[in-house]
């Protein structure tokens, strides 16, 4: 069986939070309007990001999802391959 997981590999909860910078202007306006952003720029162009689930570009994220999909199938009697095909 082959399952598409994408969705609970970018929502994976974080145990403790991170935190990144980026420059407003990579930032799209509609995002930018829907979430008020424009108050919380500082002077010099960046905003400040609280990262709590996982999302791409986040070294961590693959173990995070795993974790937590193994916590979550193993009520279910889930154990994973010892030697898994194709990795």
């Amino acid at each position: 069986m082959c399952l598409d997981i994408k969705d609970h590999f970018y929502s994976t909860p974080m145990k403790n939070p991170e935190y990144m910078k980026i420059r407003i202007k990579y930032i799209l306006e509609d995002i930018r309007k829907k979430y008020n952003i424009e108050n919380i720029v500082t002077y010099e162009g960046w905003v400040y990001i609280k990262i709590q689930k996982g999302m791409p570009g986040l070294k961590q994220a693959a173990i995070l999802a795993y974790q937590h999909l193994k916590n979550c199938l193993e009520p279910y009697s889930y154990t994973p391959a010892q030697d898994p095909v194709g990795i």
